[in-house]
Parts: structure tokens; C-alpha cells; sequence
């Protein structure tokens, strides 16, 4: 990505949505930068991938400090129990990606035409056997989550996913 713009170029803003960002502009601000003949004022955001929205406690404090430091500050939870990010400027982008990689987070594959997420209960109830249920939902949704992936050929995208393949998911 070239520094010379807020924005990327047109052939990149499908590569973006296979990394979980659309670009935008403030549309507020749009008609007074043109005036002014200024490139608009673009931002980007960026949606996680949450199989069955689950997060943990030490990386909603992690998404926290991110959103703080590199988007307006605001976490917006979605309807497909996830999580997105406004307001992310373009040589944000970079730092926000690491930190989330950092905290075991990712956005691969939350934006354009593919299955964007895995959802489940988020109510398991007090019974034990809700309880059950929802722990296997929860497995279930990430195992999905990790299996429709879009592949590459990558050999370190294959390597992350035979490591993924190891861990447990709960």
C-alpha cells in the first residue's frame, strides 16, 4: 500500500474484503474536502472473525486497547455475534492486523460473498445439559469456522491451519 493516499487502490479493495476491511469515507466531510479539491477522508473497518462470537476475557481486553489506540474507540457488536472496528486509518492497518494476530484474533474471510461466521445460543441457561450443548456448539461453530476457510497456497497460511488442527477447541 502506497502512503501517498488514505485510500487503496481500486484492484486492492477485493483483496482487502478477504482480509476482513472495507474501505470507507467520511461522508460528512465529502462534499466540504472536494470543495477544497482534498481527497476524501478515508478510514477502513475491519470485522473479526468470532466462530459462535466467542471471545475471551484477556482478548476483549486486548480488542479494547487496540480499538483505543488505532480506530475511534468505539466496538461495535454485531447481530452475527462478532465484532467490528470504525474508523481504522490506513497506516493503522498494519499495527492492528499484528496486535490481533497477537491476541489470537483474525478477520480472514468476515467481509465480501463468504460464510462470514459460525453463530450459536448465546444463552445456554442454567442446566447442565444447556451447558453441554452450548460447549458443542461452540466446537462445532470454530471447527466450521476453520474448515471453510478459503485455502490458499500459502505455506504459511497451510502451516497455521495443521497448528490450528492441533489445538484444542474450547
Amino acid at each position: 500500500m502506497d502512503s501517498y493516499t488514505g485510500a487503496v487502490r481500486e484492484d486492492d479493495t477485493n483483496l482487502i474484503k478477504f482480509h476482513g476491511m472495507y474501505q470507507q469515507d467520511d461522508r460528512d466531510r465529502r462534499e466540504e474536502r472536494s470543495a477544497k479539491k482534498l481527497e476524501w477522508l478515508y478510514s477502513f473497518m475491519l470485522r473479526l472473525r468470532l466462530p459462535g462470537g466467542f471471545l475471551k476475557p484477556e482478548q476483549w481486553v486486548a480488542m479494547h486497547h487496540v480499538a483505543g489506540e488505532h480506530s475511534t474507540g468505539t466496538i461495535k457488536i454485531t447481530t452475527r455475534q462478532t465484532v467490528q472496528l470504525h474508523g481504522i486509518l490506513k497506516s493503522h492497518i498494519k499495527p492492528t492486523m499484528q496486535s490481533f494476530n497477537l491476541a489470537g484474533l483474525d478477520s480472514i474471510a468476515t467481509c465480501g460473498d463468504v460464510n462470514r461466521n459460525v453463530c450459536c445460543t448465546s444463552n445456554p441457561g442454567n442446566r447442565r445439559y444447556m451447558t453441554k450443548c452450548f460447549n458443542l456448539h461452540l466446537r462445532s461453530a470454530k471447527w466450521l469456522s476453520l474448515k471453510h476457510r478459503p485455502g490458499t497456497r500459502s505455506g504459511s497460511i497451510k502451516k497455521n491451519r495443521r497448528e490450528n488442527r492441533r489445538r484444542s477447541f474450547v
